[in-house]
């Protein structure tokens, strides 16, 4: 299965979630007013300039790590051959100031981002009290 460019490319990243061996990237589609997570098992790396807030201009999973994905894989004792390369890059990126992220990911999956209802109480509707 491929990254779907429709629901990524020209959404706008809203958070980034990093925790060990899982990241979540947070996207919010302006055409389709829906918002979608990108979930992945593995490593993300960002440049300098900060991403968040800004449309994604380009997305590309590929076979081929990078020298750096593939160092800091070994380092944590994994095998790279079991990871491909996500890269992100965002409008406004340019050679003088790159706003990018690269992921080393092996399962990943985009799904809609359920909304939080409000539980309400009934008009009128007292608490109970002890």
């Amino acid at each position: 299965m491929e990254i779907n460019n429709d629901v990524i490319v020209g959404s706008k990243l809203n958070e980034i979630q990093k925790k060990p061996d899982e990241v979540k990237l947070v996207f919010e589609n302006s055409k389709t007013h829906k918002t979608y997570v990108l979930s992945f098992k593995g490593l993300l790396f960002e440049t300098a300039t900060s991403s968040l807030n800004r449309r994604v201009k380009y997305i590309d999973l590929n076979n081929t790590l990078g020298f750096k994905a593939i160092t800091q894989l070994r380092m944590l004792n994994r095998n790279p051959g079991n990871y491909r390369q996500l890269f992100i890059q965002m409008e406004g990126s340019n050679d003088e100031n790159k706003i990018e992220l690269l992921g080393a990911l092996r399962n990943y999956k985009i799904l809609p981002k359920r909304r939080a209802v409000a539980n309400h109480k009934r008009p009128g509707a007292v608490a109970a009290s002890k």
